[in-house]
């Protein structure tokens, strides 16, 4: 059964992934709000951004709690994919196991995704709430 061993590897090697990306995404995210300089400086343009040195620590806290939200959603839904890929090892791949993992998974990308609209918004009012009135900016949608 040369597609039942083709299955393993790629879950295999897609679960090692999903492991990898658990660990890559909150870093980069205590990345970005420790050293956000060298992201900017890196990304190039830097007219328009915000540094967040100038930024007080409650701002820095406040603006990573609120990104780190739909991140930890996404880790969920990670955790679930995992555990599919894990069944995917064995050879009963229409489990009813399998579709409660991939449906959770699609759930919490899907919740994710809708949260991070709302966190981000609030994420920069909380990064300019002590900005001038008319220089509060909103996320364009």
């Amino acid at each position: 059964m040369v597609h039942a061993e083709l299955i393993k590897r790629a879950s295999s090697g897609m679960s090692k992934l999903s492991y990898l990306a658990i660990v890559v995404m909150p870093l980069f995210l205590v990345w970005i709000w420790i050293d956000f300089e060298r992201v900017a400086l890196n990304l190039g343009e830097n007219n328009a951004l915000v540094m967040l040195e100038s930024l007080s620590l409650l701002s820095r806290i406040m603006g990573f709690a609120l990104t780190v939200i739909p991140v930890s959603l996404q880790i969920i839904g990670l955790f679930s994919l995992i555990k599919f890929l894990d069944n995917l090892q064995e050879p009963d791949y229409f489990s009813h196991q399998n579709s409660i993992y991939l449906g959770r998974f699609a759930s919490m990308l899907l919740w994710s995704t809708l949260v991070r609209l709302i966190t981000d918004a609030f994420a920069i009012l909380a990064v300019t709430f002590n900005n001038p009135p008319a220089s509060v900016q909103f996320p364009s949608i």
